[in-house]
């Protein structure tokens, strides 16, 4: 089970960490993958894994402050069915969020800390 969080934390710190290292270029690429629909679609089909990683985790773990991992996956379970479904609703909120490079930053620090704590999870439980 360590190593389903320790890959799940890998897959979030490979995609968000670019936004805060180098968030000019993080922008840019996801500018240009987000204008295509198609790949709206297939990132809405890549966020799927990620929320069922999520909610295979959650059994797992006691239901103290580790229900944070089954919450966002839920919402990730959400997000995934809106970007396979209405794929321009997912690139207007992506342009909005593409357009301030704090927003970008931010995320990227957000996503080291979530990595982190899937680590730590992984490492206190198992």
């Amino acid at each position: 089970m360590a190593f389903l969080l320790y890959v799940m934390a890998f897959i979030i710190l490979v995609i968000w960490a670019p936004a805060l290292f180098v968030p000019k270029r993080f922008m840019k690429t996801i500018s240009g993958v987000i204008k295509n629909p198609e790949l709206v679609r297939l990132y809405g089909l890549r966020m799927m894994l990620i929320a069922f990683f999520f909610l295979a985790a959650y059994p797992l773990l006691d239901g103290s402050w580790y229900m944070l991992v089954a919450i966002l996956g839920w919402l990730t379970l959400i997000k995934s069915v809106v970007a396979l479904w209405f794929p321009s609703f997912t690139q207007k909120k992506t342009q909005w969020f593409l357009n301030s490079k704090a927003r970008t930053i931010a995320m990227g620090i957000f996503s080291i800390v979530f990595a982190a704590f899937l680590v730590l999870v992984g490492l206190v439980k198992f």
